[in-house]
């Protein structure tokens, strides 16, 4: 069973969180990673083939967006499903892209 990029960046974020670590998976020839920087509220940072694609504020149960790599927009499909795994709804993050 193929394991889809939802499914693989959903576990990033969780195993990033459980080990207190950084987190990486090959995705279709891409490297995925996910970084928690701890704090009063978490930044959670997805990196595509090194380079950083979004960060999202995380506290409590509430997330927000705080950037996103215009010149990285052909990662959509990494970063609605990480937006996904943080609470933000696809209509949310398609909402900051359009804004920003």
């Amino acid at each position: 069973m193929k394991k889809t990029v939802n499914f693989k960046i959903m576990n990033l974020v969780a195993d990033a969180y459980m080990n207190d670590t950084t987190a990486r998976v090959a995705h279709e020839g891409d490297l995925l990673s996910v970084t928690i920087k701890k704090a009063n509220s978490d930044l959670v940072q997805l990196f595509v083939n090194y380079k950083q694609v979004m960060t999202v504020r995380v506290k409590g149960t509430r997330s927000h967006i705080i950037s996103v790599a215009k010149e990285n927009l052909e990662h959509l499909n990494y970063v609605l499903p990480f937006a996904k795994s943080l609470g933000l709804s696809e209509a949310t993050t398609r909402r900051y892209l359009e804004i920003e």
